[in-house]
């Protein structure tokens, strides 16, 4: 039991490290915007430079073409459905950003992915949050609010369309991962990241293309990008699918609550934002609900895992 705890432990230290690295993704996609770069094109080679690095890697192992090979109908729908969710979810972030949101407001108000991830997973997948952990929720989200309407009501942040953009990539990015729970109980994370990535290259291409957007890139915008692609996008997406194997999708959501408050100190270097007061309250608020969800949920899990046991001990007591 000790070491199954431990191994939890390491789950959520891996989490909270994804959560770090992502923090990073808004200032870099404010600093390629600002090279001149459109957003559907950052998208693009967003996901295709995260391609060139593991499609490669995918298909030298037989056993992961024979593993893409043997998918079924159902799991190509199910991909699909995740790509397309994670495609679009990236591009209306981008688009935001472009619309002069800024990275910190994009950060804050994008973590409402949790209240939808919380509904779409009740409806969906039928996995239930306790009315305690969901205590822990409310506090996270209450501090997200208090960010994101000081900010706003202080004339920060950009236009209604940019929040509007950010809300619309919110409840794609919980189809996103209700969909990731799904699929990863049939497909393995490297092949699941080489089919989703080179559909969303494909996917973004033809946006890009329909929508008449300018495909080249400067030096600054290569070197930018490429630690977008390779550094912070990958490790940022494969975490929270890799770790739904071992905590469900609400907790891995949840997690990701506290990074507006690593956003407004990258952003704070990189763009010169300069967070408010009562942004630190806010931080804090999130930061508190954090903490007590997932030890409440730490505790339930256990408590659930100890009743197991004790059931199937009892039933193999004889009669």
């Amino acid at each position: 039991m000790e070491n199954q705890q431990r191994g939890v432990f390491k789950v959520y230290l891996v989490c909270v490290l994804g959560m770090v690295v992502g923090s990073f993704i808004s200032p870099l996609i404010k600093l390629i915007i600002q090279t001149g770069v459109d957003a559907a094109v950052i998208t693009f080679y967003r996901l295709l430079f995260v391609s060139v690095l593991v499609l490669p890697v995918l298909f030298s192992k037989w056993e992961n073409r024979e593993k893409v090979k043997a998918m079924t109908k159902t799991s190509w729908l199910q991909v699909i459905g995740y790509s397309m969710c994670k495609t679009f979810a990236l591009i209306a972030w981008a688009e935001a950003l472009n619309q002069g949101t800024s990275a910190f407001i994009c950060n804050t108000l994008g973590n409402c992915t949790t209240i939808f991830v919380v509904v779409m997973a009740w409806v969906f997948l039928h996995e239930k949050t306790s009315a305690r952990a969901l205590v822990g929720v409310a506090i996270c989200l209450a501090g997200v609010f208090i960010i994101g309407a000081d900010e706003l009501g202080g004339g920060v942040g950009g236009s209604a369309l940019g929040i509007a953009l950010i809300m619309t990539s919110a409840v794609l990015n919980a189809g996103n991962q209700v969909f990731a729970r799904a699929v990863r109980k049939e497909l393995d994370l490297l092949p699941l990241l080489g089919v989703d990535y080179c559909l969303g290259t494909i996917i973004t291409g033809v946006y890009g293309l329909l929508t008449g957007a300018d495909f080249r890139l400067n030096l600054k915008a290569v070197f930018y990008m490429a630690i977008l692609s390779w550094f912070c996008t990958l490790f940022c997406h494969t975490t929270p699918i890799w770790a739904m194997k071992y905590i469900n999708v609400v907790t891995a959501s949840v997690i990701n609550l506290a990074g507006p408050f690593i956003t407004a100190i990258v952003a704070f270097f990189l763009l010169g934002e300069v967070p408010k007061p009562m942004t630190y309250v806010g931080a804090a608020v999130m930061i508190a609900g954090l903490i007590y969800y997932v030890i409440v949920d730490q505790k339930e899990a256990q408590k659930a895992m100890e009743a197991k046991a004790a059931a199937l001990a009892e039933g193999d007591q004889p009669q």
